[in-house]
């Protein structure tokens, strides 16, 4: 698994079924997946899900596993301040800021055939 392959099976949804949860068991609607974007900034950009009922608007970053996002540097980096899911393939580690704001998290492993991989 690559970070590339993730952002392509996201962008054209080759997903096994699209019931998705977030690492806390909220149903994740994905009303519009965003924009991929290849420049630097988040992977996804003018997104809009709906969690229990709300609309969020904004971008998401995807990672292979959740601490990239730290690995990565991005908790500083005004560039990654309007992100409004975190997708990876693996939740290894709870990330902070993400709880405190109430940023939800998509793991993606049990959504992908394994074939594909």
């Amino acid at each position: 698994m690559t970070e590339k392959l993730l952002q392509y099976l996201w962008n054209f949804k080759v997903f096994k079924h699209f019931d998705f949860k977030d690492i806390e068991g909220n149903s994740v609607e994905i009303l519009d997946s965003g924009k991929w974007n290849t420049d630097s900034d988040s992977d996804f950009l003018t997104a809009k899900i709906k969690i229990n009922d709300i609309i969020f608007a904004g971008n998401i970053e995807l990672h292979i596993k959740s601490s990239d996002w730290i690995f990565h540097n991005h908790s500083q980096d005004p560039n990654y301040q309007n992100i409004i899911l975190h997708v990876v393939f693996q939740n290894d580690i709870d990330i902070h800021e993400f709880k405190h704001n109430n940023i939800p998290t998509l793991e993606l492993k049990n959504y992908i055939d394994e074939n594909i991989l």
